[in-house]
């Protein structure tokens, strides 16, 4: 083999190497860290929902669900403009945690058109690829009376109420994941998204921080919203007793909502200002219990509050609501969301479906800057 074979071979490889090279360096460093999240992006999205209290009076869920879907429809007909608005997503800061978890964390805020003055501060927190988003502020106003988390950084952190007061109910929001890298067989994971517990009139007791404090909510980071609330309705039951608890819940209200049954179908590229991303889309389906009856959970709170309607005294009245509201078998009223996703930037656009089948939200990205 001549010299200058050798000689034109070590060129190929060191080119070759650096070539390599330079494809690693222009990886992200962190599988969290976005090609089009940078501080200072903003985005604009434009949504579209109509009023429906308007119609949705205590009237008409009187009526049977045939009935309530006519009058859906109609409203939705005769009333074709709905509320509009832009809403501006910043981020303002991107925070790369320095704890064992991993996390990154965008720290945006964001506000409306018709709404200049109403600023929310929240996070978007990825994990290893996993984006997960916060269905409410950080920063929401707290009621005096209730006790507000949210998933800040890595679980459930607390949103404490006015010191003064006694909270006597609260409310506990966790956020929904969406991955950056999709395949055509992949399965998005069902995700609790919410919690309330409310005193009825007659409520024996007060909520106070006791429970919060046994629990240690900021330990469980990691774990996901359904061990959170069963965790904490244990602490409660050793804080109050577990009479005290059944009776308190029987009094008062719970409900829970899901995101299940979330679908890939399809993979588009889409274009935004015409710069083109790659996006996916998913089918998913919003579960809410809002406990009129008798419900099939994994919630230790709703199980404790639905078991109250299972007694034959309250079963009809249960039954007769289970079918005026059309709730699935476990007793959950169904609302259908398409989502088009774009990795490491946010969703495209979002139709949603209420119960009745009827289009009422919108929302779609108009501009990244």
């Amino acid at each position: 083999m001549s010299d200058k074979f050798i000689q034109i071979q070590r060129i190929i490889i060191t080119l070759f190497f650096c070539l390599l090279c330079k494809a690693i360096s222009a990886q992200p460093v962190n599988s969290c860290e976005s090609p089009h999240l940078h501080k200072g992006t903003q985005l604009y999205y434009l949504f579209q929902e109509p009023d429906e209290s308007k119609y949705q009076d205590q009237s008409f869920f009187s009526k049977s669900f045939a009935e309530q879907k006519v009058l859906s429809e109609q409203y939705l007909k005769d009333n074709t403009k709905w509320y509009a608005d832009m809403r501006t997503i910043k981020i303002d800061d991107i925070i790369y945690m320095k704890d064992s978890s991993g996390n990154v964390l965008y720290d945006i805020s964001a506000k409306e058109y018709k709404k200049p003055n109403d600023k929310k501060r929240t996070h978007i927190r990825c994990n290893d690829g996993l984006f997960y988003y916060p269905k409410f502020p950080v920063d929401q106003a707290v009621l005096n009376d209730t006790v507000h988390f949210v998933n800040k950084k890595n679980g459930a952190d607390i949103l404490r109420a006015v010191p003064e007061e006694k909270p006597n109910g609260f409310a506990i929001n966790f956020p929904v994941m969406y991955p950056n890298t999709m395949s055509r067989d992949a399965v998005l994971p069902d995700y609790l998204l919410s919690l309330t517990v409310r005193p009825g009139d007659s409520a024996t007791f007060e909520f106070n921080y006791n429970f919060l404090e046994k629990n240690v909510l900021n330990k469980q980071d990691a774990l996901p919203g359904i061990d959170v609330v069963n965790t904490l309705y244990k602490s409660a039951e050793q804080t109050y007793s577990s009479p005290a608890l059944r009776k308190y819940l029987a009094n008062g209200l719970v409900t829970e909502v899901w995101i299940k049954n979330r679908q890939f179908k399809e993979f588009k590229t889409v274009k935004v200002k015409d710069k083109s991303y790659d996006a996916y889309l998913i089918h998913e389906e919003i579960w809410s219990y809002s406990g009129k009856c008798n419900a099939v959970s994994t919630n230790d709170w709703t199980i404790a509050f639905s078991n109250t309607f299972s007694s034959d005294s309250k079963k009809l009245d249960a039954d007769k609501w289970k079918k005026q509201h059309n709730t699935n078998a476990q007793g959950f009223i169904v609302e259908k969301i398409e989502t088009w996703y774009i990795p490491y930037l946010g969703v495209y656009k979002m139709k949603k479906y209420n119960n009745y089948g009827m289009l009422n939200y919108i929302l779609e990205l108009a501009g990244v800057n």
